[in-house]
């Protein structure tokens, strides 16, 4: 009998220590989750806030607004109820390491600390992306040692050192056309969509200085003109990345980085056929500017040596391309 009492009174014992010990945790969570007159809450915008006045009293801004109202916290969800210009209105948060978050929307107030633990990760992400973009940059390019780059993802080869001379828009073509360059010939100026491919935004100048170390933070040009007028072309300014196509070819300010490789725009077919003479013959506008935007020879002729693009046009009638193909 002794010693079934003692059995039951040490059960009970350890009944109560439990029962004690969850009190406790409980105890330690409300309070965990409890709201501190003076607290504010920020919205990461800036255009709103919510102020713990006191024990149960907030403060909510909405931009100029400020409304009174009252709450109530049940474990770690918060029931705030505002009486604005007699309309009720009753929302629900839940409390996070952060700050509340907004039931219904999901919209985040921060607390004082959650705002700097939410730009810390900010950062850290920003910083974690970058070093990602450059790691993708440096498998994108692989250099030659002999002054030329090669892009892997587009197969072209690029003039790794431009050489600091600023040109008008004919004689950058005439420079490149006749660039020889780590033993290769047949480089010319890129066109737009070649030249911006190289772009890298977030770097100064904007591009892979690793590869391409002597950018000027400048405009350089592209072979393609504007559709707007034949007297200017494309060019990107790799001070800040922008494209445009106001450059005016007359204009001797902007630099040049040449390239050479994808379609060869000057390749005959087995017939002698050119693609310029045959886009004049069929009067495409559209295919010929392309082909002159990538730099094809517009004084090259025939097998038989009787044709360029400009005879074809003329014989042709054709005085829209006549005057693209003078330019």
């Amino acid at each position: 009998m002794i010693e079934e009492f003692k059995k039951t009174k040490a059960s009970n014992l350890w009944f109560s220590m439990v029962v004690l010990f969850v009190v406790i945790l409980n105890v330690s969570y409300v309070e965990a989750k409890s709201l501190k007159k003076g607290e504010e809450f920020k919205a990461k915008s800036g255009s709103g806030a919510i102020r713990i006045v006191s024990s149960d009293e907030v403060e909510i801004e909405q931009g100029p607004d400020i409304f009174l109202g009252k709450y109530t916290i049940d474990g770690e969800r918060v029931r705030i109820v505002i009486n604005a210009l007699g309309t009720t209105m009753i929302r629900y948060y839940k409390i996070s390491p952060d700050g509340l978050v907004e039931e219904k929307g999901g919209s985040i107030y921060y607390s004082k600390a959650g705002l700097v633990a939410m730009r810390s990760r900010a950062v850290e992400e920003a910083a974690k992306a970058a070093d990602a973009a450059l790691a993708v940059e440096a498998r994108r390019f692989k250099g030659s040692g002999n002054g030329i780059v090669t892009d892997n993802d587009t197969k072209l080869m690029w003039q790794q050192h431009d050489d600091g001379t600023g040109r008008k828009w004919d004689d950058a073509k005439t420079y490149c056309s006749g660039l020889a360059l780590g033993g290769h010939s047949g480089w010319r100026l890129p066109d737009i969509e070649e030249l911006k491919s190289i772009i890298v935004k977030g770097n100064e100048p904007t591009i892979n200085k690793t590869y391409f170390p002597n950018t000027k933070p400048s405009g350089y040009w592209s072979s393609s003109t504007d559709g707007a007028g034949m007297a200017r072309a494309w060019g990107v300014d790799f001070g800040d990345g922008r494209i445009g196509g106001y450059y005016d070819k007359s204009d001797g300010g902007a630099y040049v980085r040449c390239v050479r490789g994808g379609a060869d725009v000057n390749a005959k077919s087995n017939d002698g056929k050119m693609d310029l003479l045959s886009a004049v013959a069929a009067g495409n506008t559209k295919i010929v500017k392309e082909l002159l935007d990538k730099g094809v020879d517009v004084n090259a002729r025939d097998d038989r040596g009787d044709f360029t693009a400009l005879i074809s046009a003329v014989e042709n009638g054709n005085t829209e391309i006549v005057k693209m193909l003078k330019k």
